[in-house]
């Protein structure tokens, strides 16, 4: 409350005391008048649009320390920090029982690519990444005598996909433990993996995840904020360097159109009624989710696998240690405190055997974080003030953030 409060009142002192951050209407005409100087995108009706994708956008245009650029760095902290009050404070103080806890209602067949899902509370649209995300994570504490263990699986779908396709490249990049990221986007810009800058490295993951869900040109050119001859420049050397991946995507493609469905190598079937619309918006988007379905699909099921062998695995050993959650690539354990080694050893087991089971051409991997009596590796609370803002505003920029 206190943070908002001091957010609020920094929003007042730019823009005046008339004017509801809470408005769209009133906000708009505010950026109207403060950015004229820009182009602004606008809505059917004519209004400058305030929704967050494009303020945040529209941030990365501002110059650094400008009026402008701080106007629209608070309007995104004081959205972020009220959702994660309306959300994750609020909303599930309301759901905590007598004893303390809550306890979601869990769902095994609650998405329509297979991964496990809750709610009352959404556990998984916790946020997963920034500040604001560890203060919400660390409300939740392991019962007396116990810590959290939580697995976290390491570029899941893009192994997975990899598998899929059999494709020896990312499987020698895998195996060798290099960066995935780092050698796209090296070979995307014809340089040494070594000379990829951290923002460069972010143009390899957007070619990564964009072009393996079936993103367009057009798309990834305004995702990576480049031209269109520049996008389709970085297709055709995604192309050259995983060429099994992109027959895969094809032939996903093509066996969508003629049966009308695409499938998981767990037997999950993912039904695509418009691959064949006439419409180009939804033809477009059944396309996307014949790519994305049977990775997400199978990813989902290789972690529930391993979270059911574990399960197995502790009983047999008498550990006492239990699954909490999966969620999304990771699987969060609860284990009485002398026996995190065991309940680590037994992690490690069941990721073994699951991926022997399922004869990975490139095996699942994943990292043991610390044990912490905290759902955060971190030992200290975060301090959330004004002056962090920028870190506030970045907080839920990953698929696992705040949706």
């Amino acid at each position: 409350m206190q943070l908002r409060l001091q957010i609020y009142r920094r929003w007042v002192s730019l823009v005046g005391a008339g004017v509801n951050p809470d408005s769209p209407k009133q906000v708009s005409e505010v950026l109207r008048k403060t950015l004229n100087r820009y182009p602004l995108p606008l809505t059917p009706t004519g209004q400058v649009s305030t929704r967050e994708p494009i303020l945040k956008e529209l941030k990365e245009s501002l110059p650094e320390g400008s009026f402008e650029r701080e106007l629209v760095e608070t309007l995104l902290a004081y959205r972020e920090v009220t959702k994660l009050l309306n959300t994750y404070v609020e909303g599930i103080e309301k759901m905590i029982l007598s004893d303390g806890r809550v306890r979601p209602s869990w769902r095994i067949h609650g998405t329509v690519t297979g991964r496990v899902s809750c709610h009352e509370p959404s556990l998984q649209q916790i946020p997963a990444h920034g500040t604001y995300a560890e203060t919400v994570r660390r409300c939740f504490v392991a019962d007396d005598g116990y810590v959290f263990l939580e697995m976290d699986f390491s570029n899941h779908e893009l192994r997975v996909a990899a598998s899929l396709a059999k494709d020896k490249v990312a499987r020698d990049i895998f195996l060798s433990g290099r960066d995935i990221h780092k050698e796209v986007a090296a070979y995307a810009l014809n340089k040494s993996p070594d000379e990829v800058t951290k923002e460069e490295r972010q143009i390899g993951k957007g070619i990564n995840f964009g072009l393996l869900y079936g993103m367009s040109v057009e798309s990834l050119a305004r995702t990576l904020k480049c031209s269109p001859e520049e996008a389709q420049t970085f297709v055709e050397r995604y192309k050259q360097m995983f060429p099994e991946v992109w027959q895969w995507r094809e032939q996903q493609l093509r066996e969508a159109r003629e049966k009308g469905y695409v499938t998981t190598p767990t037997y999950r079937k993912r039904h695509l009624p418009h691959i064949k619309s006439d419409n180009p918006i939804l033809r477009a988007r059944a396309e996307r989710e014949a790519l994305n379905a049977p990775v997400q699909g199978f990813a989902s099921d290789i972690c529930l696998m391993v979270a059911c062998r574990f399960t197995t695995l502790t009983l047999q050993n008498k550990v006492d240690a239990v699954v909490l959650a999966t969620i999304h690539d990771s699987i969060l354990v609860q284990v009485r405190q002398d026996q995190v080694d065991e309940a680590r050893s037994l992690l490690q087991q069941a990721l073994k055997e699951i991926n022997e089971q399922l004869r990975l051409f490139v095996p699942a991997e994943a990292e043991i974080k610390p044990p912490s009596t905290h759902w955060t590796t971190l030992t200290e609370p975060p301090t959330l003030t004004y002056e962090n803002i920028e870190d506030i505003t970045k907080g839920g920029d990953s698929d696992e953030g705040i949706s």
